[in-house]
């Protein structure tokens, strides 16, 4: 655990070459952040954006806000405040629209073209929208912060993300989430969990890079702990991994029952895979240790 990205990056390299199996994860939720700061600076957004920004703004002057708890208190409804997003938390961004939403027509009473004139008349109804296009951000955020997620989990949420932003037909966010996996995510890492996860990889994720991952970075971490012959060469080792995968791959060898076995415990456990189950199964293994 360290303090931010730039100190994480300089931890790691200086453990890894004691640790030559160590790998660098950067944090998932914080790539969804800029993700998320990145589409809302675009022509498609930024304008409803910066409109809800001098919404807010208008509420500081406090017979604004004066006037909007009157009319709040008038219509007997929850007096409610307008909330102020802030540049760490973009779903601060999210809630702020919501309550915004949820003012509307509150709100809509006090100010208008002349006192407010950023704010036109398709605000609203875009401002909705961009409502519908945070939410699944701010599901996947909550996603990845769970205690029991894990690299799968963010390949998986990072999938979803890619599916609404197609859905909703802007190829530019796309490119954003792409842009962003690869540069902030260990896709390879990621995807050998994937693997190894019995999941299908789509096409445009390295297959290969996640298999080199497994090779090189399970075979240092072999080596290291004493788990495999103390006589064997790190290559050896690696020759040795490198052959279970394709074996794996293959359903041949020791790994010839592996999917019997992996759907025992899909119908065991109702329909959910515990993948570390299956591995579990194979301790006396090379790729059944370094799964784990």
């Amino acid at each position: 655990m360290v303090d931010n990205e730039a100190v994480n990056r300089a931890a790691f390299e200086l453990l890894q070459r004691e640790l030559p199996f160590l790998i660098h994860v950067p944090c998932a939720a914080h790539t969804i952040q800029l993700i998320v700061r990145s589409c809302l600076k675009h022509d498609r957004y930024a304008s409803t954006a910066q409109q809800l920004t001098d919404l807010i703004r208008h509420f500081d002057a406090k017979e604004n806000r004066m006037a909007l708890r009157r009319i709040q208190e008038a219509r007997q409804l929850p007096v409610l405040a307008v909330l102020r997003p802030n540049d760490t938390r973009w779903s601060s961004t999210l809630l702020a629209a919501e309550r915004m939403m949820r003012m509307r027509k509150e709100v809509e009473t006090c100010y208008d073209q002349e006192s407010l004139p950023s704010v036109d008349a398709a605000f609203f109804p875009a401002l909705s929208a961009l409502i519908d296009f945070l939410k699944p951000f701010q599901v996947a955020t909550d996603i990845v912060q769970r205690d029991t997620s894990t690299l799968f989990t963010v390949y998986e949420t990072f999938i979803t993300l890619q599916r609404h932003v197609r859905d909703k037909d802007p190829t530019w966010a796309a490119s954003r989430i792409i842009q962003r996996w690869e540069k902030n995510v260990n896709a390879p890492a990621t995807v050998a969990c994937a693997i190894l996860s019995f999941a299908r990889v789509p096409s445009g994720l390295s297959i290969q890079a996640a298999q080199d991952f497994i090779v090189h970075v399970g075979a240092a971490y072999l080596h290291y702990y004493h788990l495999c012959d103390d006589s064997a060469k790190l290559e050896d080792v690696q020759d040795a991994l490198l052959a279970q995968i394709a074996a794996f791959h293959g359903r041949t060898g020791r790994f010839a029952s592996i999917e019997a076995q992996k759907n025992s415990f899909v119908r065991s456990s109702s329909g959910a895979l515990n993948s570390r189950l299956v591995w579990l199964l194979y301790p006396d293994v090379e790729l059944g240790k370094v799964a784990v």
